[in-house]
């Protein structure tokens, strides 16, 4: 081809104007026929770099398939070590020779599950060495066509460009698909890291446990004991609920003091609030299941249960479990209402007190847009329901089902009544916080100054409040007891655990 342009130019510079145009246009036919093929060329290296891409990424997918079974090895070992740590800490005894044998299990297992994390890690090193050769031989590539598209960057063709807009989305997406698996490859190393670390964290906390000075074997004993006492509570329960849905399978929605108007605004909050947000199954009750001292121990102690071996020893000696309470604003009053109701089904003549005093109460709630004010039909439907109510198990029907208002009329009346106590207690007068009182009667709304409120409670209902506050972000275990002043008569208990911003049934011995 350059043999016949070099011929077609000294034809040019020889011949007339006639065959000069004619020359040119043979010029222009073959730059043409020129371009054509670069084009071509330039397309089948474009498709050999894009299934390039494909298979690399394909390659990608597969070692991270394979990387993902590897991490799914490592975290089934972590869970056996995890399980046989706890078995043997259970069956251990202050034996010196037992301790030494259970001591180098670990050990040995650490061992094992450092060599396994060093195999994953030379493993992983070589695939990142792999993936650097890949993406060296593909930046290659796409240097190579860079200086080509800069090459045809002179030429005047509009299908060159369109090409060149292609390769560069092209590369663009494979980049991306690069910081991915980049980004996927640092997040495993990372999780191997912390699976070494977790391996040192079980040994220092059996190390922990062993060191403390209640022997485990007799800590495991009494876990034993209350756990099996919690089931037989729970499972004799729970045939009590069976029952009692069994002969009313359904709570009738029949309110006898309630007006349509009443009922409607009720229904507005319970949409707004409560019904209108999506929850899991475990966590839709008020009040939920109840949960043995173990996961009662784990769900708050967590991992700093050896630290605080102590302060568990003594807590197992007054608790044997805790029901889980719904998270809202309303879970201090969920707590105590439960437990105190509970108090009143067995006790006659505290009941008869009690609903006495809820002749001078006149109920007021507020929510967003929707206020009722001094309202007598919300407690007088209170007080027909709780008299329908004979059993513990009956009110735990009734309170934790969301679909049915009983809950919401309990926690107004009894906001209410708290604020009507509140404002004859003597603390009103010394503090008057006008704060507490409006808190009081806005729905699902935390009272920012519940230690007074629940002084207040203790004084004029008689009761003693146990609550343990556990905060192991801070390091924090107390126990406190709120005593009623200059009382003589007969005192029952209601327990709670607080961790920040929670309320929950603790449930005692």
């Amino acid at each position: 081809m350059k043999f016949l342009l070099w011929i077609g130019e000294i034809i040019l510079n020889l011949q007339p104007k006639a065959i000069k145009s004619i020359i040119k246009i043979l010029l222009q036919i073959i730059q043409k026929y020129i371009l054509k093929k670069n084009h071509k060329k330039y397309q089948v290296q474009s498709q050999e770099q894009a299934s390039n891409i494909t298979y690399c990424l394909e390659e990608k997918k597969e070692e991270q398939k394979e990387q993902d079974d590897r991490n799914q090895i490592n975290d089934n070992l972590r869970f056996q070590i995890e399980e046989n740590n706890f078995n043997q800490t259970q069956n251990y005894t202050y034996s010196n020779r037992n301790s030494n044998q259970n001591q180098q299990q670990i050990q040995q297992q650490l061992q094992d599950s450092h060599q396994k994390y060093v195999q994953n890690q030379e493993e992983l090193d070589k695939n990142n060495c792999q993936e650097q050769e890949i993406f060296q031989g593909q930046e290659q590539q796409e240097v190579s066509g860079t200086r080509q598209d800069d090459e045809k960057k002179n030429k005047p063709n509009q299908n060159l460009e369109e090409e060149q807009q292609q390769q560069q989305e092209q590369q663009k997406a494979f980049q991306t698909q690069k910081s991915e698996i980049n980004n996927q490859n640092q997040n495993q190393e990372l999780q191997q890291e912390n699976q070494e670390i977790n391996y040192q964290d079980q040994f220092t906390e059996n190390n922990q446990q062993q060191q403390s000075e209640v022997p485990i074997e007799q800590q495991q004993q009494e876990i034993e004991n209350i756990n099996n006492q919690v089931q037989q509570q729970n499972s004799q329960e729970n045939e009590e609920i069976i029952e009692m849905y069994q002969q009313q399978p359904e709570i009738e929605n029949y309110y006898k003091y309630l007006t349509n108007d009443i009922e409607q605004l009720l229904n507005q909050i319970a949409q707004k609030s409560y019904q209108g947000r999506y929850l899991e199954q475990n966590y839709k009750y008020f009040v939920g299941e109840k949960e043995n001292i173990n996961d009662t121990i784990k769900h708050y102690f967590g991992r700093r249960r050896a630290q605080f071996s102590k302060q568990i020893t003594s807590f197992k000696q007054e608790i044997i479990g805790h029901y889980k309470i719904r998270g809202d604003g309303n879970c201090f009053y969920t707590s105590f209402i439960f437990q105190f109701l509970s108090l009143l089904i067995q006790n006659e003549k505290r009941r008869n007190q009690f609903l006495k005093d809820l002749e001078n109460i006149k109920a007021s709630i507020h929510y967003q847009n929707i206020k009722i004010d001094q309202n007598e039909e919300i407690v007088q439907e209170f007080v027909y329901q709780f008299q329908q109510i004979k059993t513990k198990q009956e009110l735990l029907v009734k309170l934790r089902d969301p679909d049915y208002l009983f809950y919401q009329i309990t926690v107004i009346v009894f906001r209410s009544y708290f604020s009507y106590i509140y404002q004859k207690d003597q603390l009103f007068e010394q503090f008057n916080d006008q704060n507490i009182l409006e808190s009081l009667i806005t729905w699902e709304e935390e009272c920012n100054s519940n230690e007074i409120l629940i002084k207040v409670i203790s004084q004029n209902l008689n009761l003693i409040l146990v609550l343990y506050f556990i905060d192991m972000k801070n390091n924090n275990y107390e126990r406190k007891e709120y005593v009623p002043e200059n009382t003589n008569e007969e005192t029952e208990k209601i327990y709670f655990l607080l961790s920040p911003g929670h309320y929950q049934i603790a449930i005692p011995k």
